[in-house]
C-alpha cells in the first residue's frame, strides 16, 4: 500500500492545479498504477523461472497477482473520486486533495501500524505515523511548489 499510495501522490503531482477532465484523471491514475504494478510483478515472475530454467507456474502467477493487490487498493479511492467528479458529485478540486488527503492518511496508518507492532508504544505509533505521513505531505507540497 505504501508503494501504491507513493505512486498517486506521484501521478498527482504532474496534475495541474486545474483538472481538466476528472474522468481522464481518473482513468490515467489508475492505468499507471495498475501498469507499474504488473509490470514489476511480471519482471518479477519471470526473472525466477529465468534463475532456474523452468517455466512460470500458474501459482506463481496467482501470488503475483496476490501481492499487487494491496498496491492497487492505494489507487482505488482516488480513482473513485475522479469519477465522482465526472458525474458531477464533487468538484474535481475536491478529487484532488482528498486523493493527495487519502493518500498521505494511507501511508500514516501504515506508518502507525508498523511503529505499533514494533514496539507496543503509542510514543513509537505516533513518531512512525508522523514520519510516513510526512513523505505524503511532502509529496502534496511539491506538487503546489512545482505548479
Amino acid at each position: 500500500m505504501v508503494y501504491g499510495a507513493i505512486m498517486v501522490l506521484s501521478i498527482l503531482m504532474a496534475v495541474g492545479y486545474v483538472v481538466e477532465s476528472p474522468l481522464e484523471t481518473g482513468v490515467v491514475l489508475f492505468g499507471s498504477v495498475f501498469a507499474i504494478v504488473c509490470a514489476e510483478k511480471f519482471a518479477e515472475t519471470l526473472s525466477k523461472p529465468l534463475e532456474s530454467d523452468t517455466a512460470p507456474t500458474l501459482p506463481d502467477l496467482r501470488s503475483a497477482w496476490h501481492h499487487s493487490r494491496d498496491t492497487l487498493i492505494a489507487a482505488n479511492i482516488p480513482t473513485c473520486l475522479f469519477i465522482a467528479a465526472w458525474f458531477g458529485l464533487i468538484t474535481p478540486a475536491f478529487a484532488l486533495v482528498g486523493s493527495q488527503l487519502f493518500a498521505t492518511s494511507l501511508l500514516a496508518l501504515v506508518g502507525a501500524r508498523v511503529g505499533w507492532r514494533s514496539t507496543g508504544s503509542i510514543f513509537w505509533l505516533s513518531v512512525s505515523a508522523v514520519c510516513a505521513g510526512s513523505v505524503g505531505v511532502l509529496l502534496a507540497a511539491l506538487k503546489y511548489v512545482i505548479h
